[in-house]
């Protein structure tokens, strides 16, 4: 009798706060719309942009400043990385736009949805679907969140892995391009115990990721010296044209092999398998064949080395799955 009152009980109490979570997205009242992407925002309530009252007078310059960051973003990451739009690829074939919601998120200061998501804006009416970014009302330029959350898009459109040390490594490692500082990198993994830390780390294997793209691209250096010149397009100035989009590719077809082999969907994978450590072998085998093909391993002994590590991880076939 206990268990039947709790399951009747569930039925009929109200869901969880978390359930209405498009509530105060869909009550932005402004928008400005520039290609792919749309910013919702408010001037009024709690929600209100910027969140400083001090900085009200800067609202119009803090959102300029945030549609170039978008815009420049997404033309680094298409016309120099060469990466495919989101929109274009099968996962999100039937995207509309890509829309950011600016407002109260809690802690933090952006995330990235990876489904489609239809909403009923109290303003603008029904829209979708599409993909979404939240980010903090609290944001002010110069913080790099704008091309961190566009870049999970794109990593969301390739591939359905979602491990922190690729996921969040990596679009830390995106971020470098449009800073002024040097990059941070870290020697490659050198022995078992340096890979498997490596794949247990979130936001900090971003050294990981700059360190490899500067030892397989040459144009690193040299972005580094001039950023100013990022998004110019001028030939060798982006850093990561060697490795970034090969490694995309490569994850989009390792994800296809994991999911036969572990009899998921093509279309669609639960959170937990997305974040499953039953990714690694896949994803190494994937992360070695770029290695191969893109870096210097013949005359490089660090990257020689880190071939070979890999390699002795995915049992010595290119090919091989786990």
């Amino acid at each position: 009798m206990r268990w039947f009152t709790i399951i009747a009980l569930a039925l009929i109490l109200p869901l969880p706060a978390q359930a209405d979570w498009k509530a105060p997205r869909e009550a932005l009242d402004q928008r400005t719309v520039d290609g792919d992407y749309a910013v919702f925002y408010t001037r009024q309530g709690p929600h209100t942009f910027p969140a400083n009252p001090a900085q009200a007078s800067q609202a119009n310059a803090y959102l300029s400043r945030l549609q170039a960051q978008i815009a420049l973003a997404d033309r680094v990451y298409r016309e120099d990385l060469g990466l495919v739009r989101p929109l274009s690829m099968p996962r999100y074939g039937a995207g509309r736009r890509i829309d950011l919601h600016i407002y109260d998120i809690g802690r933090g200061m952006g995330s990235a949805g990876d489904e489609l998501q239809t909403f009923d804006y109290a303003r603008f009416g029904t829209e979708g679907p599409v993909l979404t970014i939240a980010m903090s009302h609290r944001w002010t330029p110069p913080n790099r969140t704008p091309e961190h959350e566009v870049f999970h898009a794109y990593q969301y459109a390739y591939t359905f892995f979602k491990n922190p040390w690729y996921l969040e490594g990596l679009a830390r490692s995106m971020e470098n391009p449009f800073r002024d500082a040097r990059w941070k990198s870290e020697p490659l993994p050198a022995d078992d115990d340096a890979l498997i830390a490596l794949q247990r780390r979130s936001y900090d294997a971003h050294t990981f990721w700059t360190r490899l793209a500067l030892l397989c691209d040459p144009a690193c250096s040299q972005a580094q010296r001039t950023p100013a010149t990022v998004g110019s397009r001028a030939e060798g100035t982006v850093c990561g044209r060697a490795i970034v989009r090969p490694l995309l590719e490569a994850f989009d077809i390792e994800d296809d092999r994991a999911g036969r082999d572990r009899g998921l969907s093509h279309d669609y994978w639960p959170e937990k398998e997305q974040r499953s450590t039953d990714n690694f072998p896949y994803m190494l085998a994937g992360l070695k064949r770029v290695v191969a093909a893109h870096c210097p391993v013949d005359a490089n002994a660090e990257l020689g080395a880190f071939h070979a590590l890999l390699d002795r991880h995915t049992g010595g076939d290119p090919e091989a799955r786990p």
